[in-house]
């Protein structure tokens, strides 16, 4: 897990609220320490490698850092130092070659270490110093910059008459870079200058003392000798005679110049001006330099040099830190060209291929259907609408992140009804979206659709959203899912909202600082508890917005109820603005444009008096008063606007109730477009309502043009339910080959489809929530309303029924035995084309049923005259999946719990003998589950029996129901069917028991699976004993800790799980092993959960944390926040300097005179300098005894003890034996004669020593 990554938890899931107090005080520590102190990223968040070979480019790169970050820690076997920040918007990481040690091989090794370290890296940069070669052609002056080509001029080989033959080849930089640096230089010219200057004052500015060194120098200074002209034998060129100087014009400007050409690249300084021209004129070169041959072959790398030297002999360092800042000010500006998202293709092709396929099928599982669909159904702003927007401070103070202190990047736009919130959204979006394609920031969104299926109007589908959203946007975010989504989690069904939540923060905490702006529209059509969970996660995310680790804005909208409570935030309402109302007059004018009489303008003030600010209510009455215009005079027209009403409700009864016209139609019509499943295509409508009376259904007349279906539509539910069109994008990733190093391609398939949907979802609140409906149903049949899902299922039933008896015309004998193919989808097709309603009632009837039954209506009859096999035939038809087609005869059970149809089931199994479900299975025995298993694929039944096919789909409600009976048939097993749940199920517990070579329990499935709704159901039937309990070898918590799984042991814990049960045979704690893994997260949660930190285990894993501080401090300052006992001699043993120091400035209670059972203290196990100076000054005493006497200066490290002798430790002191340091040296079998020498420099008293004689030849003479 990432170190930049955090998540917040409480009782229940990552992201609630309900924090304890020890918690949140915490978190607001961590919070103000990471802004005090420089950030600390993981080396994963690392994209940009830049290289320097001297200390002077390594210099002017820091001082370009727009941000320095901590130390982010490094590979083991990583010699290099490292240097971290931010650039431009990338995360950078900056080495220097080794001192004194230059040339290929050394930039090779650095840049190897440096990748195996950040494997995040997407290039190299390789900045400094090199030698100009002017020519007629290149007027190259000292202080321009050359980039970006590179040849090797030095590797060949001779050939006759000691011609040299060149045969190396380098690789070209990266694309991406190359066509970087085009447009910058298109940029270059256009602006007529480049911002190197700037960019260097900014570093003066920032760096005054750099000035005088890495400042602008005389242009005086800059001279160019002749070809034929050594240098004279002086350190500078004072005494070089100027009149052998090159006569050049002089600059308009001092701004330096980008020559765009060849560098050459070698293991050896150029010094000789006339092979430096022969170089330039036969290949071009305008730079001579001595590393980027050693990284281009094997790297994909820019080099760009700062020009210091001629190449010639008259080279002088006067002009190398300008060089070096000019090119570094280049390499800053040529970073602000490259967009961090653009860094896709160079990121995902070096993956292995198994990682790409994994990332592939997450963001497929995170997609879903009609994803989006509802943004794209809203319809455009009206010509010159909704710009006012852009101009309301509100909108303008949140969109500025300077100001996110204020209100934490909160903006709520609350309206009512019909006031046009959402297509103030959509342009909001739209236009957020276009303005800040240059600045970086990713912007997405949600339109929550009450109309919709689950996900379109549930905050499941909102994060799934979002987040398919922000990996598509920003790919290198998808390393993500490499860590926190296993195989067994991409089913989309298992995308419960905490994993989500957990997800989503991961992906927030690791931005790096890029802005994200998240529109999302219609909160009221989500149910409360989950908005109102949602604004409590996002206001948790906007705190770590103000605390300066992400740049987060979210723009909601919603009706004014519910009202939801937020603790920060702007708030605009739409009543009351003027620019609303001034878009409703531009609506007005533009609409009623051909009505040219005198009175039009006091129609206008008169509909804007009526409307009250609701713009629906405008476009609604304005249709009707066209028409009242058409059919008469203006005077009819002022009479029916009189006669509407003003409000929506009102208005809605009117256009309902004003005529009796086909008022049977009018209801089947409202019910069908209420309570379907999914929005019904204009044809399927119309069969819809032609089918609940099955007499009147008649399939053998030739099918309804569209035109009259739309007709149809319009005249049954007057007006109120419209024809739409709806873009459905189908997202195809695919990976090209790893070895060509082709990038990523995004396939995007646009496919237009029409829906018959209500002109707003007001019409549903009226005939829902505001009892239209039932009044409606009241007046026209003078009886109590069916529930809408029944009248559905009879619709759905009477079509199948009246298809199927017209099975010879209208479809086929025999399906084809392919679930897929030409053939088949032919079949389809055709089939949907001339049954245009058989696709949703074949799929829904059974759903519509279950809701029925539900709602209260018995479905016992229509479930005993149900015909199964009627129905699967159809079934299978349809079916596209591979293994969704059902055995001919598929009892009805097992398609009700395979579809988790709990309510039928239930009705079905109270209804007949319990021994239909088990039949030919047997629950006793495991091999008998297995065995059918196997055979499952030849009856096209899956999973065998319903339970199983319940346990494999996740249904659990119908795992509820099956676990509520017993069986009654086996009465002599006096089993219930909950033993299921200590035994091996179906053929993924197949796969599982050869991967691990024994059968898995279902609970040990649900553990390595993590299906924490199959785990909690598991749980919850009380049959797992977790102190007992195995998952494959470890406890359960333990399990959990180990794989880094939060949500997995958060389960555990809920479940009665002790967070200090010891590992049986290796005595690790669960605490202690979170601590060794460097799990933050995980060691929060176990903290919080009542796990021990004294327990000296957990002390005793100190060693690990030299890492941690690097990786993730917050593992230390949970530690020390809990008052963990830690024994800091055991950093010192392991040298862990950034640990000792993080020590020394975070716990108060930091005893640097601890001692360990040996009576050792940290100064007792030091053996680094730079460790024993900060011991020291944090009060180590040098003279403190162990158990035997002995002082630090008991040692054979001649460094510490010389430091330890200049800090004023005791020389002559004695250990319990009588022995002073230069006696127990002298004694020793292997003799240290300098140590001794060092000893008696410092004052040892040799005539203690008696051992000193056997050492003494070793010794200068004299020294005793």
């Amino acid at each position: 897990m990432s170190s930049c990554s955090e998540i917040e938890k409480s009782d229940c899931s990552p992201g609630r609220t309900g924090r304890a107090p020890k918690q949140r005080k915490l978190e607001e520590r961590n919070w103000r320490n990471e802004t005090t102190r420089p950030k600390i990223f993981s080396r994963n968040d690392y994209t940009v490698g830049w290289i320097s070979a001297l200390p002077l480019e390594l210099a002017a790169a820091q001082a370009m850092l727009d941000e320095s970050h901590g130390d982010a820690g490094k590979l083991e076997m990583d010699n290099n130092t490292y240097t971290f920040g931010t650039m431009a918007g990338h995360n950078c990481v900056i080495a220097c070659l080794p001192a004194g040690v230059y040339g290929h091989t050394s930039a090779t090794t650095v840049a190897s270490q440096m990748r195996s370290s950040f494997p995040s890296i997407s290039f190299w940069l390789l900045v400094g110093i090199g030698g100009g070669a002017p020519t007629d052609k290149a007027d190259i002056r000292l202080g321009d910059v050359v980039s970006p080509g590179v040849i090797q001029y030095d590797y060949g080989k001779m050939i006759g008459d000691g011609i040299f033959e060149r045969t190396g080849i380098l690789n070209k930089p990266p694309t991406l870079l190359l066509t970087a640096v085009s447009k910058l230089q298109g940029q270059h010219r256009t602006e007529g200058c480049s911002r190197m200057l700037s960019l260097i004052d900014e570093m003066m500015s920032k760096y005054p003392q750099m000035s005088p060194r890495y400042g602008p120098q005389d242009s005086g200074s800059d001279v160019l000798f002749k070809a034929d002209y050594d240098h004279q034998e002086e350190d500078s060129c004072q005494k070089c005679n100027r009149s052998f100087a090159v006569t050049r014009p002089a600059r308009q400007s001092c701004a330096p110049v980008v020559h765009y050409g060849t560098i050459a690249s070698a293991n050896q300084v150029m010094r000789h001006a006339a092979v430096r021209d022969r170089f330039a004129r036969d290949l071009g070169i305008l730079c001579f330099e001595m590393e980027s041959a050693g990284l281009l072959d094997n790297f994909p790398c820019l080099t760009i040099r700062g020009i210091c030297d001629y190449a010639d002999s008259h080279k002088n360092k006067e002009w190398q830190e300008p060089a070096a800042a000019t090119a570094a000010a280049y390499a800053k500006e040529l970073l602000g060209v490259v967009s961090p998202t653009s860094l896709r293709e160079l990121q995902t092709h070096r993956l292995p291929k198994s990682v790409l396929e994994h990332r592939e099928l997450c963001l497929k599982a995170l997609d879903f259907d009609r994803r989006g669909q509802r943004g794209f159904a809203i319809k455009d702003a009206f010509s010159e609408t909704c710009t006012w927007l852009l101009g309301r401070p509100e909108f303008q103070k949140w969109l500025d992140s300077r100001l996110l202190h204020e209100h934490n990047g909160f903006l709520w736009i609350k309206g009512n009804p019909g006031t046009g919130k959402s297509t103030l959204m959509k342009f909001a979006f739209e236009n957020t979206k276009q303005k800040t394609l240059d600045s970086g920031a990713i912007v997405i969104s949600f339109f929550f659709n009450a109309r919709g299926d689950e996900l379109e109007k549930s905050t499941t589908g909102m994060y799934r959203s979002l987040l398919f959203q922000l990996f598509n946007g920003l790919p290198r975010l998808q390393k993500i899912l490499d860590s926190e989504i296993s195989p067994s989690m991409l089913n989309s069904g298992s995308w419960c909202l905490e994993l989500l939540q957990y997800v989503f923060r991961l992906v927030i905490r690791n931005m790096a600082g890029q802005p994200l702006i998240c529109f999302i529209d219609a909160l009221d059509e989500c149910e409360e508890s989950e908005v109102r969970d949602m604004v409590d996660y996002f206001g948790e995310l906007s705190e770590l917005a103000v605390s300066g680790l992400v740049t987060l804005h979210v723009c909601l909208s919603s009706r004014h109820y519910p009202h939801v409570t937020f603790d920060k935030g702007l708030e605009m309402i739409m009543e009351g603005q003027n620019g609303h109302g001034q878009d409703i007059t531009r609506y007005l004018d533009r609409k009623l444009a051909n009505i040219k009489h005198r009175e039009i303008a006091e129609v206008k003030t008169e509909i804007i008096e009526k409307a009250s600010g609701i713009f629906l209510w405008v476009v609604m009455v304005v249709d009707i008063l066209k028409r009242a215009y058409d059919q008469g005079r203006m005077s009819a027209l002022r009479k029916r606007l009189r006669e509407i009403p003003p409000r929506l409700k009102e208005l809605f009864k009117d256009i309902l109730t004003r005529d009796k016209q086909n008022m049977e139609d009018l209801l089947l019509c409202l019910q069908c477009t209420l309570y379907a499943n999914r929005p019904l295509s204009p044809g399927e409508l119309f069969y819809a309502v032609q089918s609940h009376k099955e007499d009147e259904l008649d399939l053998m007349e030739p099918l309804a043009d569209d035109g009259s279906v739309c007709r149809f539509i319009l005249s049954s539910s007057k007006g109120l339910v419209e024809v739409t069109e709806e873009s459905q994008e189908t997202v195809r990733i695919t990976f090209q080959s790893i070895l060509s190093q082709e990038p990523v391609q995004e396939t995007v398939h646009k496919t237009i489809h029409k829906t018959a949907q209500f002109i707003h979802e007001s019409v549903r609140d009226f005939l829902l929530n505001e009892g239209g409906l039932n009044e409606l149903w009241w007046d026209t049949r003078g009886s109590r309303m069916l529930p809408g899902h029944e009248v559905l299922k009879v619709c759905c039933w009477n079509y199948l029924t009246k298809a199927y008896l017209f099975k010879e015309s209208r479809l086929p004998d025999d399906i084809p035995p392919q679930w897929r193919g030409h053939e088949t989808a032919a079949l389809r097709q055709n089939t949907s084309k001339s049954l245009p309603f058989l696709h949703y009632a074949v799929n829904n009837v059974l759903q519509h049923a279950e809701a029925a039954e539900q709602a209260g209506v018995s479905q016992t009859d229509f479930l005993s005259y149900f015909d199964t096999y009627q129905w699967t035939y159809m079934h299978n038809l349809f079916e596209t999946g591979r293994f969704g087609r059902y055995a001919e005869r598929t009892r009805l059970t097992y398609i009700l719990a395979d579809k988790n149809l709990s309510h039928l089931l239930k009705a079905t199994l109270e209804a007949s003998s319990l021994h239909a479900i088990f039949n030919n299975w047997d629950c006793r025995y495991c091999g008998s589950c297995l065995h059918m298993a196997r055979h499952a694929r030849g009856n096209t039944q899956r999973w065998a029996s319903p339970f199983l096919a319940a346990m494999a789909r996740r249904n659990q409600q119908v795992v509820r129901v099956l676990l509520t009976i017993r069986c009654t048939s086996y009465a002599t097993q006096k089993e219930d069917l909950a033993d299921l749940f200590s035994r091996p199920s179906g053929l993924e517990l197949m796969k599982e028991r050869r991967s691990i070579g024994y059968d898995p329990t279902i609970f040990e499935y649900a553990m390595t699976t993590r299906d924490l709704p199959l785990l909690r159901l598991v749980l919850s039937t009380g049959r797992v004993d977790l102190s007992t309990a195995r998952v494959r070898g470890k406890k359960p918590v333990m399990f959990a800790v180990e794989t880094g799984d939060c949500p997995l042991l958060m389960t555990m814990l809920d479940f009665g799980a002790d967070p200090n049960e010891h590992d049986m045979w290796t005595l690790d704690s669960p605490l202690g092993v979170a601590v060794t893994l460097k799990q933050a997260d995980i060691v929060q949660l176990l903290l919080e959960r009542g796990a021990d930190p004294s327990q000296s285990e957990v002390c005793h894993r100190l060693p690990s944390l030299h890492e941690a501080v690097m990786i993730d401090p917050r593992v230390i300052n949970q530690l020390l926040f809990a008052r963990a006992n830690m024994n800091v001699h055991v950093a010192a043993c392991r040298e862990c300097v950034p640990c000792m120091r993080w020590l020394f400035q975070e716990w108060v209670d930091m005893n640097p005179n601890s001692h360990d059972s040996g009576g050792s203290t940290s100064l007792h196990y030091a053996s680094s300098l730079e460790l024993c100076d900060l011991l020291i000054d944090g009060g180590a005493d040098l003279n403190v005894r162990d158990n035997e006497g002995r002082t630090p200066i008991f040692s054979l490290d001649y460094a510490k003890v010389q430091l330890l002798l200049r800090r004023g430790a005791q020389v002559n002191i004695k250990d319990n034996n009588g022995y002073t340091p230069l006696m127990w040296v002298a004694g020793l079998e292997c003799s240290r004669p300098q140590l001794i020498q060092l000893l008696l420099d410092n004052g040892a008293n040799p005539d203690e020593c008696t051992d000193l004689a056997d050492s003494v030849d070793a010794i200068d003479p004299g020294t005793v």
